[in-house]
């Protein structure tokens, strides 16, 4: 009999172990598909956007008609917040969601009007400054928050497709 006591306690041992990982495993998997980097700022009152663009000066917010629609442009943020660090801030507004529809009609932004369901809007201390209506790409984004009254790259521009810029080094 005292093997089979130990082969249950090892038994109940092993389903623990076995629920454990499911339930980790389940965990993981919703974590990853809500992967928003903590440098994002998620805002769903008015109040806390009005703080948000008063306290800092540079400040790039993508309202969303959903939390899937954002999913993409979400991930490209998330390493264009990483790159500006200390020099912009990103914040994310789901107007799908009950809390955050009120600012949204608040601020008078439809992104279910947008092509892609999101819309980039950018506030300069304090202050709405400008609707972002450059490419979605990680270098025009980073060059925007860095300097949001500069000229767009020049790669940006159809004209300069054929201009080839070449590094040389003097000697």
């Amino acid at each position: 009999m005292a093997p089979r006591r130990q082969s249950g306690a090892l038994g109940a041992a092993g389903t623990l172990q076995t629920i454990c990982f499911l339930w980790l495993a389940v965990l993981s998997t919703c974590l990853m598909a809500a992967k928003v980097s903590p440098l994002i700022e998620k805002v769903d009152d008015h109040k806390e956007l009005k703080k948000l663009t008063r306290t800092r000066n540079n400040v790039l917010v993508l309202y969303s008609k959903s939390a899937a629609t954002a999913e993409r442009p979400l991930k490209l943020l998330s390493d264009v917040a990483e790159a500006v660090k200390g020099q912009g801030t990103i914040a994310w507004v789901d107007c799908g969601n009950s809390e955050s529809r009120k600012l949204c009609k608040k601020m008078k932004v439809e992104p279910a009007s947008k092509k892609n369901g999101v819309e980039l809007l950018h506030y300069k201390d304090g202050a709405f400054h400008v609707e972002y209506e450059r490419p979605e790409t990680f270098k025009s984004m980073v060059a925007f928050m860095r300097d949001p009254e500069g000229a767009p790259l020049w790669e940006e521009n159809p004209e300069a497709k054929d201009v080839v810029h070449i590094d040389s080094e003097k000697v």
